[in-house]
């Protein structure tokens, strides 16, 4: 019975002595990554800004005081809030409620066409966690297991939603004449989506505030040319109803004639769009039936967008390049015996005409 109770209490000295080793072991921890993101960087620093992003990625809730909770499996939940940011450099979150100076860090820096983020995240385990998670290792070993899975959901997300991009091609198509109301834009390409939002704002407010009815799906007028870094354009909304401007006005109105167009679909972000007008526009100059048109406008329809769905595999955008019809040879035969051949459509520019010489038919041969 002795040898019991001595048994039993070198187990509870055990036990005690255990406890105490765990609770004053330190709980800090500061984790490092480094990974590359298949985006620009403007765009990889925008999407981490906005905290409503994260829970794309990482269980992450609003709570009612305006901060964000970011939840971490068999370790927490830790709440944080923007601290400071360095326009498409650099962002730090500060952790909320911690017995020491903790943050979390981006740093963004371009490779090729992707952006290098790396990444720091400084804080504490609490004593409940520390505990259950002794014998999994040393708190940096048990947040950065927990910090992969949630940084590599990220990588998988910006593949699905920012690299991957689909292009269809429907072919020729004629438009009647449009009528628009548009502000004048620039941005960077991979900067465009914040930019359309501020003139779609303000482009929006104006039509409601004076009961202009336009079209719902907006639109982007380019000159006909290869897009550059610098992106000029046009914004704007079909007009339903005539209506007159003063011309002094931030807000302009605008009239494209009827015209053929060769039309595309590109399903994906909007910095896709270069890369499909050079897929596009090599269709165009091998076609017999058609020919650019230089001096035309392009049309860029945003049938499915951000102001429609924030996740941009979801976005439709529907390409319109200005063409010219080629003349297109027809073969007509005679009550008697000639054969004859006929142009339709648009003639090319410059084009001349050579004289057909005429065609001997069978009938003709058994009649010499």
């Amino acid at each position: 019975m002795k040898i019991l109770k001595y048994f039993l209490l070198l187990i509870t000295l055990l036990c005690i002595s255990l406890i105490v080793f765990v609770l004053t072991q330190s709980g800090n921890f500061k984790i490092t990554k480094s990974f590359e993101l298949d985006a620009p960087q403007p765009i990889v620093y925008q999407y981490i800004q906005e905290l409503d992003n994260w829970n794309d990625w990482i269980a992450t809730e609003k709570l009612p005081n305006g901060v964000y909770a970011i939840d971490l499996p068999n370790i927490g939940s830790y709440q944080i809030r923007k601290e400071y940011e360095k326009p498409f450099d650099s962002i730090s979150q500060d952790i909320l409620y911690d017995n020491k100076l903790s943050n979390i860090i981006w740093r963004f820096s371009t490779v090729g066409q992707k952006t290098k983020v790396d990444f720091s995240f400084e804080g504490t385990i609490d004593i409940k966690t520390k505990i259950l998670t002794f014998f999994s290792g040393s708190p940096n070993k048990v947040v950065g297991e927990a910090m992969d899975n949630s940084i590599n959901a990220l990588i998988v997300f910006f593949i699905k939603q920012y690299k991957e991009y689909d292009l269809t091609t429907t072919g020729l198509t004629n438009k009647a004449a449009l009528r628009y109301i548009y502000l004048d834009g620039t941005s960077d390409y991979t900067d465009i989506k914040s930019s359309i939002e501020i003139l779609h704002a303000k482009l929006s407010d104006f039509c409601t505030t004076n009961k202009i009815k336009v079209d719902s799906t907006p639109l982007l007028i380019f000159d006909n040319t290869p897009l550059t870094q610098t992106l000029s354009f046009q914004y704007g909304f079909k007009l339903h109803d005539s209506i007159f401007l003063n011309e002094e006005e931030q807000f302009k109105i605008a009239t494209l004639e009827a015209n053929s167009y060769f039309e595309s679909t590109v399903s994906g972000y909007y910095s896709h769009l270069p890369k499909a007008l050079r897929e596009i526009r090599p269709i165009i100059s091998k076609s017999e039936v058609f020919t650019n048109n230089p001096t035309g406008k392009m049309i860029v329809e945003l049938n499915q967008s951000s102001f429609n769905n924030r996740l941009p595999s979801s976005w439709k955008t529907t390409i319109l390049i200005p063409v010219i019809k080629n003349q297109q040879p027809t073969t007509v035969n005679d009550s008697i015996r000639r054969t004859y051949r006929t142009y339709s459509g648009t003639p090319k520019e410059n084009q001349t005409t050579t004289e057909i010489p005429p065609v001997t038919t069978v009938q003709e041969e058994n009649n010499g």
